[in-house]
């Protein structure tokens, strides 16, 4: 399959962000991740131990990559992306405006992400480690991002999903 980025496209939880589906191998989009038109649009840093987070464009979004098993689990939309969650939800809308299309959002302390249980396989980010909780309905959304949910489990946390 080719893949294309797309900074409009609509974003996913627990499927697609970007034109790049999750569970897809990195050999898959390496030419998108190495070269678009010819100009160099990503490096890559490692995240953690067993995750590459490849950087597109001027980041724009974020890919993190298994390095175990070589599948992208992760994709960030950052500021500029111009796509949509749920078809209303974009990047810099507020915390409260949020809640109001996802009632069941809620912020998680130990992971400093927003989710909801309602829609696995979503974190939405505010830009700041460990925000005043009182303050969370006036912040705006800094990012979004769509990740697969097996990694959530015992045996994702091995690389084997």
């Amino acid at each position: 399959m080719r893949y294309k980025m797309q900074i409009d496209a609509p974003i996913i939880p627990n499927q697609s962000l970007g034109g790049f589906e999750l569970r897809t191998p990195l050999i898959d989009i390496q030419n998108q991740i190495e070269v678009l038109g010819g100009t160099m649009i990503g490096n890559y840093n490692l995240a953690t131990p067993f995750g590459a987070c490849y950087l597109v464009g001027d980041k724009l979004m974020e890919i993190g990559v298994d390095v175990r098993n070589g599948k992208i689990y992760n994709i960030t939309a950052c500021s500029g992306y111009r796509g949509r969650l749920l078809d209303k939800i974009i990047i810099g809308m507020k915390v409260k405006e949020v809640s109001a299309l996802i009632p069941s959002i809620y912020y998680d302390e130990s992971r400093d992400i927003l989710q909801s249980n309602e829609y696995p396989g979503l974190a939405m980010n505010v830009g700041e480690t460990d925000p005043p909780l009182h303050l969370l309905p006036d912040m705006k959304i800094t990012s979004i991002s769509v990740y697969a949910n097996e990694i959530t489990t015992y045996d994702g946390s091995k690389g084997l999903w």
